[in-house]
């Protein structure tokens, strides 16, 4: 109903992503890999590089920020999209995924400007794809805010809510083993 769309627009992001179960991320291994599929698929699509891009998350200075962080925030964007939880356009889901893919591609860990790097790094890449000028802007606005988690627009907000998961949406077992990962 209209009354409906309203509040779930209205809502703070952060308190939708907090009503997520976390069993939504125990996907079937063959889901996770057609998931996966498809987002590579959708993003070389666009006029990027998946496979490249997301090597960058199994380097071994990487402890929080790895492949396993990227596809948990890719399987819980898909599961928002299914159900189109922030009442959305697809193209909204769409740029999710490819923020997701982009930031935290560039990660040093004594470093202080590795969104600013990453985001330099999305730029570079989708110089020549099909996406539009406000889109690469509201990609790399989404990167660069997810430094300190202070969105300035929705599709920000959205996405810093979904990277920050793992601190609202964990079982205390999981937060645990998280802490651990991020005070190595």
């Amino acid at each position: 109903s209209k009354m409906e769309n309203t509040t779930t627009t209205e809502t703070n992001a952060i308190e939708l992503v907090s009503k997520i179960p976390y069993s939504v991320l125990e996907l079937p291994v063959s889901e996770k890999f057609s998931l996966l599929e498809r987002i590579q698929e959708l993003i070389e699509k666009m006029g990027l590089p998946f496979f490249e891009v997301s090597q960058r998350y199994k380097e071994p200075q990487r402890f929080y920020h790895t492949i396993e962080h990227l596809f948990e925030v890719f399987v819980l964007i898909e599961h928002c999209r299914k159900i189109n939880y922030f009442n959305e356009s697809e193209r909204f889901y769409d740029l999710l995924f490819l923020i997701d893919l982009y930031h935290d591609s560039i990660y040093n860990p004594i470093a202080y400007d590795n969104e600013r790097d990453s985001s330099e790094l999305f730029l570079k890449d989708a110089a020549k794809s099909k996406l539009t000028e406000e889109e690469k802007n509201q990609v790399r606005l989404c990167i660069l805010e997810t430094k300190d988690h202070n969105p300035t627009t929705r599709l920000s907000e959205v996405f810093c809510s979904l990277d920050l998961y793992c601190l609202i949406g964990y079982p205390i077992d999981k937060l645990m083993k998280f802490e651990h990962q991020i005070f190595k």
